[in-house]
């Protein structure tokens, strides 16, 4: 009974082994996610604070622990893409690349939120720098109808 214990431990050991194989050259990912997803949490509570809004902790973990789990789905995903095309296609950058659009998203909220807490009506854009679409990052935001609609 003693080795059958044994062997069913040596079977789970053998299989997180392989699972920690496949996702060790992808840590930098976790770590880049878990670094963006605090700075989002950090400032979207400070613009929150900034526009006088109640901050519920119940709610802001629950949108964290969410945003957790939709980096790891993320990064699962952009490495299934790189081993079913990539590897095959001579891609090796193909996981990098999806997750480029992803990260640039959240730095696009972060700014956003930095920026409001801020004060300042600027808006940066880290797609228009990486795909060369305008001069700069940044971009002066005129005073439109969400701020009109404000003072009103």
């Amino acid at each position: 009974m003693e080795s059958v214990n044994q062997s069913i431990w040596v079977v789970i050991m053998a299989k997180i082994g392989i699972v920690i194989t496949f996702f060790t050259p992808f840590k930098w990912f976790f770590l880049g996610a878990m670094v963006v997803i605090s700075a989002d949490l950090l400032f979207g509570i400070k613009a929150a604070k900034a526009r006088k809004e109640v901050i519920r902790p119940s709610r802001a973990v629950r949108r964290t622990f969410n945003k957790i789990t939709d980096y790891f789905t993320w990064i699962i995903l952009a490495i299934a893409l790189g081993e079913a095309f990539g590897s095959p296609f001579g891609i090796p950058l193909l996981p990098g690349s999806v997750l480029v659009v992803i990260f640039g998203c959240e730095l696009n909220s972060i700014f956003a939120n930095y920026f409001e807490y801020k004060g300042q009506k600027l808006h940066i854009n880290v797609f228009n720098y990486i795909f060369k679409k305008s001069d700069g990052l940044i971009d002066v935001k005129e005073g439109g109808e969400e701020d009109e609609s404000k003072n009103n």
